[in-house]
């Protein structure tokens, strides 16, 4: 990256009418000096450019000619350096010095939040000494920051994180009601005014998102498949969810459409989706061969149907509490790392340059993302998904399997 400092600070010092001797003077330097600054013979030693940020109300990222997408890619790389560190053997010290490195540098970078994706994905917690780091990066961000997502964002994950010895101070400093939250104060506003037509859709979003929430709580039910789990408790709670969600979207599902419900696509498409991999996942465990192979076409069917829309397509619920509740399917290709993602556009080492089709739903402050590499693991590989291997080598199974692996779609990136 070429520094284009000497034009920076010429512009800069122009355009708030300064003269070279005024900023000479302003930093107890020649105006000679801030000749050859700007002449790009020379650079300003490195201590005065915080004291020229002040002095120009712009940051020294700025002041370097450091565009948001260099600092953006320079997080990312600094995240890849932390995943492969972090595999086994640990190498605590890259992970550490590159945590401080992000925090001392990059805390106005939006990227910087997938730090904390990472160390949740890679349970870089559990090391008391980068659960420290984590904690002050996270802390400086908390006072800096303006954007209320990224504050909320670091909220949530360093709850998950923190340890036993400080989590009740965690939550006692940052915990808050949702007294004060958008649809709260928009509830408020349309009773005061007797805005009825908009404080329906209020309160459909409000009910959109704790079902939402709830729907996404059954992850916490879902054990690591390669070991010993109640089938039977999971299975319960598959019940309970998936019976739910027919409800909510008054449908008295077929048999031939346990998942569904109705054969077609609603916006519940992807809990609906994972939800029928798990329930196949528990009727092979029990030994219900045909019930799976069920589950699995009525499951699979409904992937297919949901890539093969066109982008742009209006998605709905058949509720009728949902009646004004719309979501929009759009197709997106995104990079990827077999699936895998630490922001969107990362990837993996081997596969950077290779973007997948994916399909984004979404509505405001919420969205999902199916991209069909998931699933096709979740199908194809036996790791957390052992208890598929008593039918996988049929070629019913196999069939699915390849449908699946037919709507992965790749392209290289384009530069």
């Amino acid at each position: 990256m070429k520094l284009t400092i000497g034009t920076n600070i010429r512009a800069l010092r122009r355009k708030h009418h300064i003269t070279q001797e005024q900023l000479a003077e302003k930093l107890g330097v020649s105006y000679q000096s801030v000749s050859r600054w700007e002449n790009d013979t020379c650079y300003p030693d490195m201590e005065l450019l915080p004291a020229m940020s002040r002095i120009f109300s712009v940051s020294i990222d700025q002041l370097l000619g450091v565009s948001e997408e260099d600092k953006n890619d320079k997080v990312i790389e600094m995240l890849k350096r932390i995943s492969k560190a972090s595999n086994e053997p640990c190498d605590r010290e890259t992970v550490l010095s590159v945590i401080v490195a992000l925090r001392r540098n990059y805390l106005d970078c939006p990227a910087i939040i997938q730090l904390f994706e990472l160390a949740v994905q890679k349970e870089l917690y559990r090391d008391a000494a980068i659960l420290a780091e984590l904690r002050l990066t996270a802390d400086e961000l908390t006072v800096h920051t303006d954007d209320t997502w990224l504050y909320d964002q670091i909220i949530q994950y360093m709850a998950r994180m923190e340890d036993e010895g400080h989590i009740e101070e965690y939550l006692r400093k940052y915990a808050s009601s949702s007294d004060l939250s958008r649809d709260v104060l928009l509830q408020q506003r349309y009773e005061t005014r007797k805005e009825y037509d908009k404080l329906e859709q209020v309160r459909q979003s409000n009910l959109c998102s704790r079902l939402d929430q709830l729907l996404d709580s059954s992850w916490q039910s879902w054990q690591d498949m390669s070991k010993p789990a109640d089938v039977h408790h999971l299975l319960y709670v598959n019940d309970v969810l998936l019976d739910l969600l027919h409800h909510v979207c008054n449908c008295d599902p077929s048999p031939a459409y346990p998942i569904s419900g109705n054969g077609e696509v609603d916006f519940w498409v992807e809990p609906r989706l994972w939800m029928g991999f798990r329930r196949a996942c528990y009727m092979t465990s029990l030994g219900r061969f045909e019930q799976a192979f069920l589950i699995l076409e009525d499951t699979v069917s409904l992937l297919e149907k949901a890539m093969a829309q066109p982008s742009g397509i209006a998605l709905r619920c058949a509720s009728p509490a949902l009646d004004q509740t719309v979501w929009i399917s759009e197709e997106c290709w995104l990079t990827c790392d077999e699936g895998n993602t630490i922001q969107w556009t990362q990837g993996g080492e081997a596969s950077e340059d290779i973007q997948e089709r994916i399909r984004y739903i979404h509505r405001e402050g919420t969205c999902y993302m199916l991209f069909p590499s998931w699933f096709h693991r979740a199908l194809s590989e036996r790791e957390g998904w052992e208890w598929f291997d008593p039918i996988r080598e049929t070629p019913r199974y196999k069939a699915y399997v390849e449908r699946v692996a037919g709507l992965v779609k790749r392209r290289k990136k384009a530069h």
